[in-house]
């Protein structure tokens, strides 16, 4: 860390705001930071992340992200020398603590494919907006330490960053099942469902799946840009057609038909983000959250 001249780069599941200040001893005040870290909410309500880490590095110079997916543990140096192995940015990682893991790492330097593939886990990992922290702090505050451990529930995780962000859909993203109850084999490879044929997927299971789709990420980013959180059947229809990768190979009735899906699932799951009703005549679907 004292021999890094430009920039850091930390890419750890667990980080502790000890470790990371003790990080920040060792580098000068020129050093671009970057933080990529889980954050889940089991994370800190087990204690292995501290959720202050997250102002500390906005008040110190870093530039934090986070990907509930993480499990990686990398350390890049000067866009050159790298550390990659089991150690989190913990305590016990570090070794800083007197009883600390047995953890195993391998140093070298990086090429630029290498590097390009570490760089993009930095890109594509979500900020910490101030509406996601606070809805954050509301769950955690709401959980307690009696509660047991969860998972975040704000669909907000899903979409954070959301100016001028613009989701592309491709035809083999959209849904095909006309319910949830005939479900054809394509959406669930789609949400990732390896279950035989005839074998019935929990519905809990589908919705959660359903929540982390694009298909549905792209139906909220695109409520919550709208100044009155709605959208008529029609305007969807042409923000889908619009949003499309490659236009030539679907026709426009196969778009309708998409959207007469996703309104379908999304009342067969009542999914609680969103509603839907039909004034004059034609179906609009609305926010009930984060307007």
């Amino acid at each position: 860390m004292s021999e890094v001249r430009e920039e850091v780069l930390v890419i750890s599941a667990f980080v502790k705001l000890d470790a990371l200040k003790w990080i920040d001893q060792y580098l000068s005040s020129e050093v671009r930071k970057k933080l990529v870290l889980r954050f889940r909410k089991s994370d800190i309500l087990s204690g292995a992340t501290d959720y202050e880490v997250v102002e500390y590095a906005n008040q110190n110079g870093w530039d934090i992200k986070f990907d509930l997916r993480l499990h990686s543990k990398i350390f890049i140096f000067d866009q050159k020398w790298f550390l990659i192995g089991s150690a989190n940015t913990t305590g016990s990682g570090l070794s800083l603590n007197r009883t600390s893991n047995i953890e195993t790492v391998v140093s070298g330097s990086l090429d630029q494919i290498d590097l390009d593939k570490i760089y993009s886990i930095f890109d594509d990992a979500l900020s910490f907006t101030p509406p996601v922290l606070e809805e954050m702090a509301a769950e955690l505050q709401s959980s307690g330490k009696e509660s047991g451990l969860g998972e975040w529930q704000s669909d907000l995780l899903h979409l954070l960053d959301v100016n001028g962000q613009k989701i592309i859909m491709t035809k083999d993203e959209l849904l095909t099942s006309p319910s949830i109850y005939e479900l054809t084999q394509h959406d669930k490879r789609l949400l990732g469902f390896n279950y035989e044929e005839g074998v019935d997927i929990p519905i809990c299971e589908l919705e959660e799946a359903f929540r982390q789709s694009k298909i549905y990420k792209w139906l909220l980013l695109h409520l919550m840009k709208k100044t009155h959180s709605n959208l008529y059947f029609g305007e969807l229809t042409e923000m889908l057609h619009s949003d499309l990768a490659i236009k030539d190979s679907i026709r426009r009735h196969e778009v309708k038909n998409s959207v007469i899906n996703l309104l379908k699932w999304l009342t067969e799951l009542d999914v609680n983000t969103m509603k839907i009703d039909r004034p004059n005549h034609s179906q609009r679907i609305s926010l009930t959250k984060y307007k």
